[in-house]
């Protein structure tokens, strides 16, 4: 699949080495697990066959490819009948791109062709989104932060009959 800039395939076993990477760049996995790293055995064992379970129609993990190659992935997690939840993770190569914005509404758009979705959500930490409004250019109600025990968190809804899906 394609969008302007980027192609969206399934993650594969080829894919092992960038994304134990992607998860072990301190900066990338700052607001995820506090830049901690993992090991590839760890990764290898515990994190990567979640990656690769993701052959449900539009949802599951998607890799995202720009011309430059590798930018990442983003997934789409049914989280109740009707809703389901946005995630990515960008390569730092990658940010300030606007590939979040463009990945998050191609999959986002794909995803409202099931008639029965009604939400989408995406979660970031309120600090974290000063920085990063890639979700936030996406077509989305913004409801106040709360806190989490870990900051305040924001969450955005994408939402098919306030915003013409």
């Amino acid at each position: 699949m394609r969008s302007a800039r980027l192609a969206y395939r399934r993650p594969n076993s080829s894919d092992l080495g960038r994304l134990h990477d992607l998860d072990n760049d301190p900066e990338v996995m700052r607001w995820i697990n506090g830049g901690l790293s993992v090991s590839l055995e760890d990764f290898e064992s515990e994190l990567f066959p979640v990656y690769l379970e993701s052959d449900n129609g539009v949802y599951g993990f998607w890799i995202v490819e720009s011309e430059d190659g590798f930018a990442g992935w983003i997934s789409l997690r049914e989280t109740a009948p009707g809703e389901a939840s946005l995630g990515y993770r960008l390569a730092r190569r990658a940010w300030g791109s606007g590939f979040a914005t463009e990945a998050a509404s191609f999959l986002v758009s794909l995803a409202f062709l099931d008639k029965s979705l009604v939400r989408v959500t995406a979660t970031t930490y309120e600090e974290k989104h000063r920085f990063s409004q890639g979700p936030g250019k996406v077509r989305v109600q913004t409801d106040p932060p709360v806190s989490s025990g870990r900051g305040a968190v924001r969450y955005q809804h994408a939402v098919r009959r306030n915003l013409g899906w």
